[in-house]
């Protein structure tokens, strides 16, 4: 079987570790190839700030939330590793208040500590009337992409990277024991385009700010605008 991964990112290394982690044992002869025109510290996943958390509903859709206490999971038992520090893995609290009053998020359960902010502690953010405090994970890009080419350079037979630009997914399909997993940005332009896919676009500004220890994402529902402040 020939797996073909589009995308070195965060997902697109993950999800070819993922393969390999649960199918060579089972499924042989298995080759996992990872195309991309950018690998670290190219990608966009090396500038992300990489806070662990959901976004505070899943609109229903409930396997969203079990992928992100299995993922949670899964990286809570590298955080005392020897490989903790080298993935950037780390816990750190914060803060997520809102514009008005709001259901409890849907990832409540996943993270540590979950609690509702005191009148107190909503005073520290003018305009926003409730919110909650939590302590959830940290997977710095930087140093976790990085870790995952090193896990591939170990597996060298069966995991290989290709630095090339794919147009199409029919530059691949080149065998029928094949499997495609695109897992490229929207930068990508392919084939086989998604309706449903969005961009988002934003701003990251990086300032000198030691003093600050805890997370802040602001959720603004009146205006439609997600703001937050992460240490790191």
């Amino acid at each position: 079987m020939r797996v073909a991964v589009i995308g070195a990112g965060v997902i697109g290394l993950s999800t070819a570790q993922s393969i390999y982690e649960h199918y060579h044992s089972v499924v042989q002869p298995l080759t996992i190839q990872v195309y991309a025109d950018r690998f670290t510290p190219l990608t966009t996943s090396d500038g992300a700030a990489g806070l662990l958390q959901p976004n505070l509903s899943d609109r229903g859709k409930e396997e969203e939330t079990r992928w992100t206490k299995e993922t949670f999971d899964h990286l809570l038992t590298f955080i005392k590793s020897p490989h903790g520090s080298e993935m950037g893995l780390f816990l750190q609290s914060g803060f997520n208040v809102v514009s008005e009053p709001a259901q409890e998020p849907c990832f409540k359960d996943i993270v540590f500590g979950f609690r509702e902010l005191s009148e107190r502690e909503l005073q520290m953010f003018p305009g926003y009337k409730h919110g909650w405090f939590n302590t959830a994970m940290i997977v710095e890009g930087k140093s976790y992409l990085p870790w995952l080419m090193r896990w591939s350079r170990l597996l060298i037979l069966l995991v290989k990277c290709h630095h090339r630009r794919i147009e199409s997914f029919a530059e691949l399909h080149t065998c029928h024991s094949m499997v495609m997993m695109d897992c490229g940005t929207n930068g990508w332009r392919s084939g086989q385009p998604d309706s449903d896919l969005r961009p988002s676009r934003g701003q990251i500004i990086k300032v000198d700010a030691p003093w600050l220890k805890h997370w802040v994402l602001a959720h603004n529902f009146t205006k439609g605008e997600f703001t937050y402040i992460i240490p790191g």
